[in-house]
Formats: C-alpha cells, sequence, structure tokens
C-alpha cells in the first residue's frame, strides 16, 4: 500500500490565524499499478475537485523530498507547475530534520547509545502492565504531576517504541 497524505494549511487575514486542514488520505495503489508522479497528479486532481479546491490557488506544495513528488522534470511538483506555474515546491522541514538525524545516529555514538537505551526501556515496559504502573509512578513523582486513571491509560497506550524518527 502506498499511502498519499494530504493537508491544506492556510493563513486567515481576517481573524490572523494560521489554519491546518486534514483533506484527505488515500491508498495510491487502490486504483493503478505504480505510485508515480502521473498517478499522484491525477489522484490530487481529482480530490481537489471533489473538495472544490482550485489548482490555481494553490501557492505551495510541500512534500517528503522524494523525487515522484518533487522530481523537476516529471514529479508532481512539475506536473502542478503546469497547471499553476506560481506554485513553489519544498522538501518538508520535519522530513529534513528527520533524515538528518538519522545520518547524525550514525556518527555519533551517544545518539546511537540514547537511542539503545531507549529501546531497552520500551521491551521492558512493553508487556508488563505492573512494570507500567511503577514507570509511570515514578514519573509522577520526579514530575510532580496528577493523572486520572483515563490519562494514565491515555498515556500507557501512547507509549511508543523509540526508534530514529521518534525521539525528537
Amino acid at each position: 500500500m502506498e499511502q498519499f497524505v494530504c493537508f491544506a494549511q492556510f493563513f486567515d487575514s481576517e481573524c490572523g490565524v494560521l489554519h491546518t486542514d486534514f483533506l484527505f488520505a488515500e491508498n495510491v495503489l487502490k486504483n493503478s499499478d505504480s505510485a508515480n508522479a502521473e498517478t499522484l497528479f491525477t489522484l490530487l486532481s481529482n480530490k481537489m475537485a471533489e473538495l472544490n479546491i482550485e489548482i490555481n490557488k494553490v501557492s505551495s506544495l510541500v512534500s517528503d523530498g522524494a523525487s515522484v513528488m518533487l522530481g523537476s522534470r516529471t514529479g508532481l511538483a512539475a506536473r502542478l507547475k503546469e497547471v499553476n506555474s506560481r506554485i513553489i515546491s519544498i522538501h518538508c522541514i520535519c522530513h529534513r530534520l528527520a533524515l538528518a538525524c538519522v545520518d547524525t545516529a550514525k556518527d555519533v555514538e551517544y545518539t546511537g547509545t540514547v537511542e539503545d537505551l531507549l529501546r531497552q526501556l520500551w521491551k521492558y515496559l512493553e508487556n508488563s502492565p505492573k512494570r507500567m504502573a511503577v514507570y509511570l509512578k515514578v514519573q509522577q513523582e520526579v514530575k510532580s504531576f496528577d493523572l486520572s486513571k483515563k490519562s494514565r491509560k491515555v498515556i500507557t497506550k501512547k507509549l511508543k517504541k523509540a526508534c530514529q524518527t521518534r525521539w525528537l
């Protein structure tokens, strides 16, 4: 499965507020054999039309930086520029940071040590409600905060496996 997730961000000058709205998430391979730029362009165009958003009013495309998205000749950005020459295409800063951290982790031994410690902690807590309860109790005491039972359950569920893109 290849997921195409689309958000819109815009500034409301009347309210002075920046809005970010989720538009859609679609399996690109549902109606196509390939997640190429042509397929992505068709999917995006169709979804934008369904949502009554005109592509010629879009000002930018921010993506993960893959060549299928930002390729200067055949990428989605190039296809969008054929329709709207004013579109600015940008490699998402969050993706750039994640990639930089992954590259840095290979060269900085300390980063690998921290990642290993986080992974060991996660493994230690993963399948033990008792250990998780003790861990949360210690965190409450260290941080001096109280959690309701409901909040404790939510936090317990949200604790995720430590990996290179989640320890930022």
